[in-house]
């Protein structure tokens, strides 16, 4: 035993360590829950109880082990996560945390809260539906088998609603929610049955259906203030509305009938405020826009209601505009989106009648335009004097001015057309982007978005409308180049875009589209504005021809004198080269935008295109018809139109060159590529060009054969020239395009053109051909270290 004691008194002293360290644990545990506790503002119960002093004292490790059976130490035992005492015998429940408490709590409380409404709530309203079914049903019975007279009927129905309120009355006290429910079933009743004594049995007249209907009413109203309940004010609501409409006999007194609803409306609404129920609200314009609506699209007269549907309309609107102004003005329960779409759609709905209103009077026809810009007046004095009466109200300004810009744009098409439509847009949008991004308003940033594009597409229109007038009335068109009003407005639309453009770049922070967004916006931007900007110049070229044509001789059919149509398509195409070398200057030198830079070159190369084919085309035709000057233009530029063009498209590749070799473009596509690129481009227009030049000069000079002997002699020589330069600058794809022009050439000669050539051009021919091919051998073969060398160094 001797030997074992000291183990003992090891694992005693370990023991005792341990317990010291738990005690320390659990205490730092319980205080930094009880600092959790005050901070979150949680019950007191959920803080577990700190150790006391008593339990930090010194415990003997052999008591430790063997504690008397009346121990009621507070040390815990070492099992981190225990409540202190858990250990003991008869307490094994694990220790419960806050969370798990309160998670518990929400489960149970989310089960009572439901179990409570159905209870409370829904299957009262049930009952009461169904019990109002069944005395129908069974009333029915009783009238289909003539039990009851017609006046039991009544009396009965009467009794039976009073009955409910009488229940609800005794019941409120101890069961309020029931009390409502039992209510509104009884004030239902009442209005059923007042509704067939009135219409099926004719037992009382219509004053006294209406007055006890009024009554009704007032008193289902009253009562949804006394039990502060939506549900009785709605039944009172739609029973209020329903009246006019079941007592109705078709007399046409509309008077009455907005007025009446115009009365509801503010006894309504002024609850509606009081109580803030929104339902009501809501409930209130969706029944009054409904029957003004069906009254004006079926029964509405011109010559009849016009001053009172201009009066009720606007009384209409200005209930629910107040009502909706005061509900966000006092209140902070109505979201500011919400109280924006019920101002906007409000708004909207008495514009549309009003201006259908408007229109209905032929007199009155040209003032909707007034009439727009009187709203939007309207909502501009609005803003300003909300602004003063509660500075803290800045959604609501915002959306008055929102609504005072919206009707500002709609009156510009409506009272007037054409460019000054386009103007005022595109300069409202500018103004309007400017103010939301730049002094934060992201509102007005919103709004400036789709006015861009109805400036544009109004931009558009424009243009349409100027081909229209061309083509039905050419002899009668005198639109000056540059001094018209579509070339003024095309100005102003692209300094506002660039305006737009430079703002969305240097003020980027605090965007309503986010971060994400800007830069294809910008894109877009300046995209829009380069197309118009290109346009404008175009069209203008266009007005210069056409007001030539227009001052010359024309046919009956309006057809124009030989050749302005073809100069006026060059024009066009060589202004189009011009304006893609300039856009490559500037973009190289200044703007360094990859994406315009891809642009530019697609541009151009369909430029290009169209240059080498139709292009071609023209200059081929007014070559043709240089003898035939008859004083509408000077002869000689029929020739020397083409070399001007031939200047405009060696600019064009020039700038397609300086692309291919400039590291913005570089960056992104391998260097090779876009090099092997520009010269395919390079080498098809100049054999293109080549070749018709040279084809129109033998005919010029009356030299035969142009199309056979002249071109099969210039392709053999153009591939000797690629065979040259390609052994020069050791580039591989420039010989194997010369031997394919080669063998073209070879095919062309042998198929078409040995057919009815005589023999001297025959000859002169196939000398030359041959002679050329000869050439190109001799070089293959002097060269041939130096081409094959280099042709397989790359792939050592």
């Amino acid at each position: 035993m001797a030997e074992i004691d000291p183990k003992i008194a090891e694992l005693d002293a370990r023991l005792d360590s341990l317990v010291r360290t738990q005690i320390d644990f659990q205490q730092e545990i319980s205080t930094i829950r009880r600092e959790l506790t005050k901070l979150r503002g949680g019950p007191p119960s959920l803080v577990t109880r700190p150790l006391t002093e008593p339990s930090r004292q010194y415990v003997p490790p052999t008591e430790l082990r063997q504690p008397p059976p009346n121990h009621t130490g507070d040390v815990p035992p070492p099992s981190f996560g225990m409540k202190p005492g858990a250990g003991k015998s008869g307490s094994s429940a694990p220790h419960e945390n806050a969370f798990s408490k309160q998670a518990a709590a929400y489960k149970g409380s989310a089960k009572s809260d439901l179990e409570k409404f159905i209870g409370e709530n829904l299957i009262s309203k049930i009952g009461i539906v169904i019990l109002i079914l069944g005395v129908a049903i069974g009333a029915k019975y009783a009238i289909d088998n003539g039990w009851v007279s017609p006046l039991m009927r009544i009396v009965f129905g009467y009794v039976m609603g009073f009955g409910l309120l009488g229940f609800a009355v005794r019941l409120k006290a101890k069961y309020l929610n029931f009390s409502a429910v039992l209510l509104s079933g009884g004030m239902a009743i009442m209005y059923f049955v007042t509704y067939f004594a009135y219409a099926y049995y004719g037992l009382m007249p219509q004053a006294a259906a209406f007055i006890l209907m009024a009554m009704f009413t007032a008193f289902t109203v009253a009562s949804a203030i006394f039990y502060n309940r939506q549900v009785i004010a709605h039944i009172g609501l739609v029973g209020a509305y329903a009246v006019p409409f079941l007592l109705s006999d078709d007399s046409g007194n509309y008077l009455f009938l907005f007025s009446y609803v115009a009365v509801i409306n503010t006894g309504i609404l002024a609850i509606a405020v009081s109580k803030f129920w929104k339902p009501l609200y809501y409930t209130a314009f969706a029944f009054t826009w409904l029957i003004f609506g069906s009254w004006f699209f079926t029964k509405y007269s011109a010559t009849q209601h016009f001053s009172l549907a201009a009066i009720y309309v606007g009384v209409f609107f200005l209930i629910f505009y107040l009502v909706g102004m005061v509900y966000r003005l006092v209140t902070d329960k109505v979201a500011a989106v919400e109280n924006a779409g019920f101002v906007l759609v409000n708004s909207f709905v008495f514009y549309g009648f009003s201006y259908a209103i408007v229109a209905s009077r032929e007199n009155l026809q040209g003032y909707e335009g007034l009439l727009t810009v009187a709203h939007a007046a309207f909502h501009s004095v609005a803003a300003q004097a909300i602004s003063r009466f509660k500075a803290s109200a800045v959604d609501v300004v915002q959306v008055l001015t929102i609504l005072t810009i919206i009707f500002s744009t709609i009156a510009v098409p409506v009272q007037f057309d054409g460019n000054t439509v386009t103007l005022v847009w595109t300069v409202e949008a500018a103004v309007l982007f400017w103010f939301g991004r730049a002094r934060l308003i992201p509102l007005f940033e919103y709004f400036s978005y789709p006015l861009m594009v109805l400036a544009t597409g109004s931009m558009f229109v424009d243009w349409f409308q100027v081909y229209a007038d061309r083509t039905n009335t050419v002899s009668e068109l005198n639109r000056q180049p540059i001094a018209n009003g579509d070339f003024i407005t095309a100005l102003v639309f692209v300094a506002a875009f660039s305006f737009i453009y430079v703002t969305n770049r240097r003020k980027n922070e605090g965007s309503a589209i986010g971060s994400g967004l800007i830069r294809p916006f910008g894109i877009a931007v300046a995209a829009i504005g380069l197309f118009v900007l290109y346009n404008s110049f175009r069209i203008e070229i266009s007005n210069f021809f056409h007001l030539w044509a227009v001052h010359h001789t024309i046919d009956e059919i309006g057809t124009w004198p030989v050749g302005l149509a073809q100069f006026n398509f060059i024009w066009q195409l060589n202004y189009t080269m011009l304006f893609l070398v300039a856009m490559c200057v500037v973009n190289l030198r200044k703007v360094r935008s990859a994406v315009l830079g891809f642009t530019g070159i697609g541009f151009s190369v369909l430029t290009l295109f169209l240059f080498v084919t139709a292009g071609m085309y023209e200059f081929y035709t007014l070559r043709n018809a240089y003898p035939v000057g008859d004083g509408v233009y000077v002869p000689t530029m029929n020739i020397a139109i083409r070399y001007i063009s031939y200047m405009f498209a060696a600019a064009l590749l020039w700038s397609l060159f300086a692309y291919s070799r400039n590291e913005l473009l570089t960056r992104l596509v391998p260097a090779k590529a876009l090099q092997l690129s520009f010269e395919a481009l390079f080498y098809t227009t100049v054999f293109i060009t080549a070749s018709c030049e040279l084809v129109d000069l033998m005919v010029q000079f009356n030299v035969p054969d142009a199309t056979k002997l002249g071109l099969s002699i210039l392709w053999g020589v153009f591939a000797l020239a690629l065979i040259a330069l390609g052994i020069a600058w050791n580039k591989k794809h420039l010989r194997i395009a010369a031997i394919g022009l080669l063998a073209v050439t070879l095919v062309k000669l042998f198929i078409y053109d040995v057919a009815d050539l005589p023999t001297i051009p025959k000859t002169i021919l196939f000398v030359s051909l041959g002679l050329l091919l000869l050439i190109v051998s001799f070089l293959y073969n002097k060269f041939t270290a130096l081409i094959f060398k280099a042709d397989a160094e790359p792939h050592e």
